[in-house]
């Protein structure tokens, strides 16, 4: 505690002011992020606007090394006209996510051309899942039926964005990351920055397609349980039978019959 121009301050751990607050759980936060616990758990109120990932952590993550493939997600950050369109394939492996291939197509992007790259890289990956977010989400799910890859729209908001990177800070502060050698996906990662908001922070960095695409793929990975449904609820008073049920719908490769 200290008094500065009549103003009392106290400054104080969790530690300290929670004793019940294991060692244990402590240590254990402060290896995933230790930016993130000197703020939540040290009261040590960094400013914001720096480097949001570790430049030697993201060095000594790179390069795949051989593994037996878990479950593989291909994601895609679309976009035609100012920004970069960018796809990124991450694979869980055990407890942790290999980021194995990342594409990225400067703009002016075509649209049926995107969609039959997209398609390309579907053979070559064989992912058990292909995601996108809401932009232009109808248009991409509709294009790549046609050439035969069932692609789910997840929304992408700033709370699940700033959760998905925070997953994805996490794994490489733990070495459970692993990277493709690729130049743009290290300079976009080594030049993300976290800002604070009202809701907790946003990051992003100048040119953060790459970025984007295996942070939402690390996201599906972590919190997607595949395989589940729950059925759809009918709404009361007539109207075509889409219009007439409230699609609770926890997105599965196969989708609900029906409700494309």
């Amino acid at each position: 505690m200290s008094k500065s121009d009549g103003i009392y301050r106290l400054q104080a751990s969790t530690r300290k002011m929670n004793p019940l607050v294991s060692r244990a759980f402590l240590e254990r936060e402060r290896r995933r992020d230790p930016e993130l616990f000197a703020q939540e758990y040290a009261a040590d109120f960094v400013a914001g606007g720096g480097a949001f990932l570790s430049y030697q952590a993201i060095q000594g993550a790179i390069g795949i090394p051989k593994h037996a493939h878990g479950r593989r997600v291909l994601a895609l950050d679309p976009a035609f006209h100012r920004d970069c369109f960018a796809v990124a394939v991450v694979c869980k492996v055990d407890d942790g996510f290999y980021v194995e291939g990342v594409v990225i197509w400067e703009p002016p992007v075509g649209f049926g051309d995107a969609m039959n790259a997209v398609a390309a890289l579907v053979k070559k990956f064989e992912p058990h899942e292909v995601i996108t977010d809401q932009f232009a989400a109808a248009a991409i799910v509709d294009e790549l039926r046609r050439r035969g890859v069932r692609c789910t729209a997840v929304p992408w908001t700033a709370q699940n964005k700033a959760e998905a990177f925070s997953l994805l800070k996490a794994s490489l502060n733990t070495g459970r990351l692993r990277l493709v050698d690729d130049h743009r996906l290290v300079r976009q990662l080594s030049h993300l920055v976290a800002t604070p908001t009202a809701l907790g922070f946003s990051v992003e960095g100048d040119s953060d397609d790459l970025a984007v695409a295996a942070a939402l793929a690390i996201w599906r990975l972590t919190t997607h349980t595949p395989g589940r449904i729950l059925r759809p609820i009918p709404l009361p008073g007539p109207g075509n039978w889409r219009r007439g049920l409230l699609r609770r719908y926890m997105g599965t490769a196969d989708g609900w019959p029906g409700l494309g």
